[in-house]
């Protein structure tokens, strides 16, 4: 009797952490893009690292990885790509499809929180404050609970 509790226990556990693992981890991201929150209208999102991709979920303040454990198997010394297109729309109603490649590093992704604020550089008030990325229209910061990585910004004129 006390082998069948002990067999009923380990079974449960070992379902309970079956199904944790095949949910996959949601890690706290905030996207911020052109100083506004982004609730909606992100596609097309992956976590590229080397020639693996992989399927991410957001939800405003959650990115959900559907394969963490091969994900975080990797090395950190590995850089992850987040890449995605961000639908929008201006007052005349015309559509536009910006799409984005932010690096990342795999330690940052362990951190309790990330705040990603995204900046357009061909747009007027920031194309006066920031340089943009190499070949890119945008550049990016970052906030973690360790602290902030910030762009330099352009001397006032």
């Amino acid at each position: 009797m006390k082998t069948l509790g002990t067999i009923l226990v380990l079974c449960f556990f070992v379902s309970k952490v079956s199904i944790g693992q095949g949910m996959g981890r949601k890690l706290n991201l905030i996207v911020v893009i052109d100083q506004r929150v982004i609730i909606g209208g992100l596609t097309n999102i992956q976590l590229r690292s080397g020639s693996d991709t992989f399927s991410v979920n957001y939800e405003p303040g959650n990115l959900t990885i559907a394969d963490t454990s091969k994900f975080f198997s990797k090395t950190d010394s590995l850089p992850a790509i987040l890449s995605f297109y961000y639908d929008e729309h201006n007052r005349t109603d015309l559509a536009y499809n910006n799409h984005y490649e932010i690096p990342l590093e795999r330690v940052w992704l362990k951190r309790s929180f990330i705040v990603l604020r995204i900046y357009n550089t061909d747009r007027k008030p920031y194309k006066r404050i920031y340089n943009s990325l190499k070949g890119l229209s945008y550049t990016f910061e970052l906030d973690l609970p360790t602290g902030s990585i910030n762009r330099v910004r352009k001397k006032p004129q």
